[in-house]
């Protein structure tokens, strides 16, 4: 760890801060998706044998699979698991959105929330099963009606993962990672129904495929390495501190740790405890102020507030994925109820985590008597007519003055 002052060291906390350069994979990802959409299932399982060393025989795994799986979960785990889902559930149930209508002088005019009808949704593999991001994106998926849900996640997948999969009713699983997998879900293949939607964090080629696939496809968001901020004065305590920053380490390299503090005394005592975080960063600024204008500035995914008064501190922020007050951010990845899918890399200011609302999609509704269409044709053939355009005049005109 090292510290920095604001604003003398300006420019190296600019630096630290500089988005990762990740447009140098793009001519790769671009290739796996040709190869996918005009190969279909053999391009993707060539390509699972060059990356994760496994040579598939098919990509879906079978139902019996999934279901035998959830018997391989320990009893007590599988308890822990359904009391983490209630409170996802429980949570992402106040997210949604609701259909609306209103009526005035025979006019009539809303919004119809619909779910998305099928979603493809990626597990990330590794040494451990992801079971909390399976939890994260499957159950508000399912809150907001999604009907057809398909899991992808890279080989051999863990049984924990299949045995929440059958928990959660999921039977549609692919064992199949990396770009590939996004190319699979979004354009579909012999053995893949193409999807509406994919979610779900990933790795840098994950993240690339998501870019380019969309348009074709809906995306949740752009999910970059894991980040953390946190605020804090001299009544923090700085073990407190300095777990939040180790625990990003986590998450392997790439992620963002970073403690502002106005105490020099806490900066040095933290620095001292994370000795073995060698890419985190303590900034020391003047002021909470200077602080809490450098927060919004980062846009954090997850911002701690360890203040003496962080409801204060809270009220100031306006950009973070999400924001702790006192609570370590361990509470949100596994069993709060918000899921962990958060904007990363300062996407913050504009865009928020997924959420059932994700899953979700509106359509406009709008109804209008002949009188009531008479009453307000005025502005609107006006501005139809100062658009240059005409035939939308006439369609109004015509629908409004009495033919003889």
């Amino acid at each position: 760890m090292k510290i920095l002052s604001l604003p003398k060291d300006r420019n190296e906390i600019d630096s630290y801060l500089k988005k990762p350069f990740l447009d140098k994979e793009i001519g790769v990802v671009s290739e796996i998706i040709s190869s996918v959409q005009s190969k279909g299932d053999e391009a993707i399982i060539q390509y699972t044998e060059m990356f994760d060393g496994i040579r598939l025989n098919s990509l879906r795994v079978p139902k019996d699979e999934i279901k035998d799986s959830l018997s391989h979960i320990d009893k007590k785990d599988l308890a822990l698991i359904e009391r983490a889902c209630e409170n996802i559930r429980d949570f992402q149930s106040q997210t949604l959105s609701s259909s609306w209508t209103k009526e005035l002088n025979g006019k009539v005019v809303g919004e119809e929330a619909m779910p998305i009808e099928r979603v493809g949704l990626y597990i990330p593999g590794g040494n451990f099963p992801l079971i909390s991001t399976l939890l994260m994106t499957v159950i508000p998926a399912q809150v907001a009606g999604v009907q057809e849900i398909a899991i992808s996640s890279p080989p051999s997948i863990n049984s924990y993962i299949l045995g929440t999969c059958g928990l959660l009713g999921i039977t549609e699983v692919y064992q199949m990672g990396g770009a590939q997998a996004i190319a699979g879900l979004a354009y579909g293949t012999e053995s893949i129904k193409r999807v509406d939607m994919i979610a779900g964090p990933g790795n840098i080629y994950v993240t690339l495929a998501k870019r380019q696939v969309y348009g074709d496809v809906g995306i949740d968001l752009l999910a970059g390495p894991s980040e953390v901020v946190v605020i804090a004065d001299a009544k923090a305590e700085p073990y407190s501190v300095a777990n939040e920053l180790l625990a990003q380490a986590e998450h392997g390299k790439g992620y963002l740790a970073i403690l502002i503090a106005d105490s020099l005394k806490l900066a040095e005592e933290v620095k001292e405890l994370t000795k073995e975080l060698m890419d985190g960063l303590v900034i020391l600024v003047e002021d909470m102020g200077s602080g809490i204008g450098l927060v919004n500035e980062i846009a954090p995914e997850h911002l701690v507030i360890y203040t003496e008064n962080p409801m204060k501190v809270k009220k100031k922020i306006k950009n973070a994925g999400a924001i702790f007050l006192s609570t370590p951010v361990a509470i949100g990845d596994y069993i709060a109820g918000p899921s962990h899918t958060l904007p990363t890399g300062g996407s913050a200011r504009f865009s928020s985590g997924l959420s059932a609302n994700t899953f979700q999609k509106k359509t406009s509704i709008i109804s209008y008597t002949k009188d009531s269409l008479i009453r307000e044709s005025e502005p609107l053939i006006r501005i139809a007519e100062l658009e240059g355009l005409v035939r939308h005049k006439k369609s109004v005109e015509d629908k409004v003055v009495k033919k003889s």
